[in-house]
């Protein structure tokens, strides 16, 4: 198969000296004919700067191609390039990338930022509808991960539910309550 090629070639296998042009080669037969992973490798390539120079509007081509065909990872990264770059298009890559997430949740451990980024696009609500439901669940999700950011996020809601919504005492309590328990073990 011909992406296989392109990764042995990628990735230096079966007795082939590394070689990422080669792979490249073989990953753009691949993608005419509409292999996922070589979409998204092609999307990687222009995203990455290392082989040619960085093109997003290739890179999401390609990326959108290959999610469109079931490819989780292009997903998020599609997802990444609306939220960085097309302000008008910021809810649907937030929808993309809780999408990409939900789907393969290791995807958290690939890109670590995955869910302090959904944290703050609920809690927030800049560029999207606010969610605090959403937002203290990408925060649990942030602290299952070990990820230092959760102290953060936690205290942003318990902020939120005292000073904002209506004095919620209750609300603060309980998320402050959860936030002490987690980080004093």
């Amino acid at each position: 198969e011909l992406y296989a090629q392109g990764l042995k070639h990628e990735l230096g296998q079966g007795g082939l000296p590394k070689s990422m042009i080669k792979a490249l080669r073989f990953y753009r037969v691949a993608a005419e004919l509409q292999h996922p992973g070589a979409l998204y490798k092609l999307g990687k390539t222009y995203c990455d700067r290392k082989i040619c120079e960085q093109d997003l509007n290739k890179a999401k081509g390609y990326f959108q191609k290959a999610a469109s065909l079931g490819h989780v990872e292009a997903m998020y990264l599609l997802g990444s390039i609306y939220c960085n770059r097309y302000a008008k298009d910021f809810a649907q890559g937030i929808q993309l990338i809780e999408n990409s997430v939900d789907e393969q949740p290791s995807l958290a451990k690939l890109y670590p930022t995955v869910y302090p980024k959904l944290f703050d696009a609920f809690f927030y609500g800049r560029l999207m509808p606010q969610d605090l439901d959403k937002a203290e669940y990408y925060a649990k999700k942030t602290h299952e991960l070990g990820n230092h950011s959760a102290e953060r996020c936690f205290l942003g809601i318990a902020c939120h539910y005292h000073l904002v919504v209506g004095h919620n005492i209750e609300k603060a309590k309980r998320v402050y309550a959860f936030l002490v328990k987690q980080f004093n073990n």
